[in-house]
Order: structure tokens, then sequence, then C-alpha cells
């Protein structure tokens, strides 16, 4: 083989290794991104007959590979009901194809029992509800069927904490609860939500102080 020839060799090679590197690198960022718990979906998805809009903020619960795909495995109880519905399962399975990024953060998911300590089974079950979910809704449910459609359910804005105390803000009044209304300049935020959480672990006083609600604990 003449020097020429070794020289062209040489070259072509180094320029396929430096083809393959930047492809692996190219893998690792996309995998970074679609690694991360808070995400936002760039487009709709969907799995079966399950779809989540696009811009909507949740949570994911693991990412896997099948078919030599990206999956990522979501829980269905994070969301409004409107997206629930959709589904009896707990929990299903999207491919990762360029669908979501990164976000910053989501609502954090809370679900309370209206009452000031935990209560008996039978007053449990139709004591009503109020759902903060990771997409971001205030749903108000009259008892503990959460496959029943919401009293209200109002779609949040924005959020602030001050000390033990967080607010949630909307562009319409949240129905059954005691949001106060608030000048805005943009209306998106005409209303607002106060929910403290208070001395006792586990109470929350929303709206007012004596408006008591609870996460239980000891009722299934």
């Amino acid at each position: 083989m003449t020097y020429l020839k070794r020289l062209k060799y040489v070259v072509l090679g180094a320029m396929s290794l430096s083809g393959l590197l930047f492809f692996s690198n190219n893998t690792q960022v996309e995998a970074r991104q679609v690694n991360s718990k808070n995400v936002m979906t760039t487009k709709s998805i969907r799995s079966g007959k399950v779809v989540i809009p696009a811009k909507t903020r949740f949570q994911v619960q693991t990412y896997g590979t099948e078919n030599g795909k990206r999956t990522m495995t979501v829980s269905m109880d994070q969301f409004n009901y409107q997206i629930r519905r959709q589904t009896t399962k707990s929990s299903v399975k999207f491919a990762v194809n360029n669908t979501i990024k990164k976000a910053n953060a989501t609502y954090q998911y809370l679900y309370l029992v209206k009452g000031k300590t935990t209560l008996s089974d039978a007053a449990y079950k139709t004591a009503p509800r109020l759902i903060i979910t990771t997409n971001g809704y205030a749903e108000y449910y009259k008892s503990s069927n959460l496959k029943q459609k919401p009293v209200s359910a109002t779609k949040l804005n924005a959020i602030r904490k001050n000390g033990n105390i967080t607010y949630y803000y909307a562009k319409t009044n949240m129905l059954k609860l005691p949001d106060k209304h608030i000048q805005s300049k943009t209306k998106k935020y005409n209303c607002r939500l106060a929910i403290r959480s208070n001395k006792n672990y586990g109470s929350y006083s929303v709206g007012t102080v004596k408006n008591y609600f609870y996460v239980p604990t000891g009722n299934a």
C-alpha cells in the first residue's frame, strides 16, 4: 500500500470515528433531556385511547426501552379529571420521541379530605375532596368517588409560597372553594386561593383558617 493510500484510509478512519463520537454525544444529550422527572409535552401524545395535550406539565414515574425505543411510564392519578377519565389504568406507558422537554417544576400534587382530624370510615367516604393536580388544576369533589365529574375544576395559572401559606392563582372563580377576588391587569390572576399548612402534621386550612382539610393517612 502506497503512502497516499495509507493516508487516505487514515483520514477516512478519523472522519468515521469523529462521526461516531458526534452521534454518541448527541444520543447522550437526548437521553439527558428525556430523563427529567418534571416534564412538559411539546405536542399531544397518545397511548391507545389516552391523549395528553400539548403543553401539559407532569411527572414521569420511570423511563425505559421497548423494541429499541425510549418509553416513559406515567401515573394517571396526578392528572385532572378530563385526562384521567380516558382510562381505568393507574399508569400508562408512552413513547418518548421528541414529544417532551424538561420542565423547571410542576404543581405539587395535593390530595386533601375535608375535616379537622381523621374521620370514621363512613364519614371519610362521603367527605368532600380537594385535589391540586400536577398539570395545574384545582378540583373539588363531593365525595371519595373520583370517577365522577368534579363539582368544580379550575385551571391554575400561577403559584406563590409565603412561609406556610401557598397561594394559587386562576382566571376564574373556584366554585365551592373560598378563593378571593383580586385585581389583575392581565386578568389571568383574578382569583386567589390560599392553602395554609398548619402546625399539626397533615392539617391544612383552605381559604379561611377554620376551613380544615387533612391529608389522609389512617383511612383506606
